[in-house]
């Protein structure tokens, strides 16, 4: 099975914001169908991990991958000139 990623948290750094309705910075940088790759992204990489939809602390896993993401993301923020 091919992985198609989304856009990198580095490409998201120069992307122009284009919504301000999501609850992390990132996302906004994001279309509805990037940030819809994104959490289908998230879902394999849990699966690979052995933690199945559903399962109890699942959406705990989720989210904590989501908060990864935005600390990356704001991480790469403070230095944006060097890239």
């Amino acid at each position: 099975m091919e992985t198609v990623y989304t856009l990198s948290i580095l490409e998201l750094v120069n992307k122009l914001q284009i919504r301000n309705d999501q609850p992390y910075e990132f996302l906004n940088k994001m279309t509805n169908m990037e940030i819809t790759q994104r959490k289908l992204e998230i879902c394999n990489i849990l699966k690979e991990e052995g933690i199945e939809a559903g399962s109890e602390g699942y959406e705990y896993e989720v989210e904590s991958k989501m908060i990864d993401s935005d600390i990356l993301y704001k991480l790469f923020m403070l230095n944006r000139e060097e890239y």
